[in-house]
C-alpha cells in the first residue's frame, strides 16, 4: 500500500496558463480562484517554505492541475483540494471550501498537520 498527499489545483496545466495564472495573482490576488496557488506560490515559484514543509511530511507530496486530474481521475471534486492517494483511491482530506476560509500558508499546513494524524500518517 503506497500512499501520497494529491494536491489538486484549481487552475490548467501548460505554459500560457501559467502565464495568465501569474498575471492574475499580480492584478487580482483575492479573485484568484486557486486558494491553494495563492497560499503556496509566488508569482512563478514554489515559495521555499512550502518546499521545506512537505520535504519534511513522511509521505510524498504530488501536484496535478485541473485539468490533468480530471483527464486520469475523472473526477468533479470542487477544486483546489487535497486528497490521501492510495492504491488510486482518493479520500478527500482538504476540500475547497476548506481552502477557501484559510488565510495563511501556516494555516494550510496546520490543517494537513491535523489531517494527517487523523488518517493514523503523523
Amino acid at each position: 500500500m503506497n500512499k501520497s498527499l494529491l494536491f489538486v489545483y484549481n487552475a490548467d496545466s501548460g505554459f500560457l496558463n501559467a502565464i495568465k495564472d501569474g498575471i492574475e495573482k499580480i492584478t487580482d490576488p483575492k479573485g484568484y480562484g486557486c486558494r491553494l496557488c495563492g497560499l503556496t506560490y509566488g508569482v512563478a515559484t514554489m515559495k521555499s517554505s512550502w518546499r521545506r514543509f512537505l520535504n519534511d511530511l513522511p509521505i510524498e507530496s504530488k501536484f496535478l492541475h485541473r485539468d490533468e486530474h480530471r483527464r486520469i481521475h475523472g473526477d468533479d471534486t470542487p477544486l483546489p483540494a487535497t486528497f490521501i492517494e492510495e492504491d488510486e483511491e482518493l479520500i478527500l482530506i482538504i476540500s475547497s471550501v476548506e481552502y477557501g476560509e484559510l488565510t495563511t500558508l501556516k494555516g494550510l499546513e496546520t490543517l494537513i498537520k491535523i489531517r494527517l494524524r487523523e488518517h493514523g500518517i503523523i
